[in-house]
């Protein structure tokens, strides 16, 4: 089960994606349900800077996902 993503936890979320992007197998459904959550925290913030950051979560899960 896949926890909302809080803002503070957004960069080591990215961290802990690309450190283990090889080693786990992610399906397309719980990939399409972190982006959904990170859509959610965008759509929270008022921060620009933070909404980046998730942006970039978002590339991130994309690059993770597995065809």
């Amino acid at each position: 089960m896949v926890k909302p993503l809080g803002a503070h936890h957004t960069c080591r979320f990215i961290v802990f994606l690309r450190h283990h992007q090889a080693r786990h197998m992610y399906t397309q459904n719980r990939i399409q349900d972190m982006i959904a959550k990170c859509n959610n925290g965008v759509n929270v913030l008022k921060s620009r800077a933070m909404s980046d950051v998730i942006f970039k979560c978002q590339i991130v899960l994309k690059e993770v996902l597995v065809p």
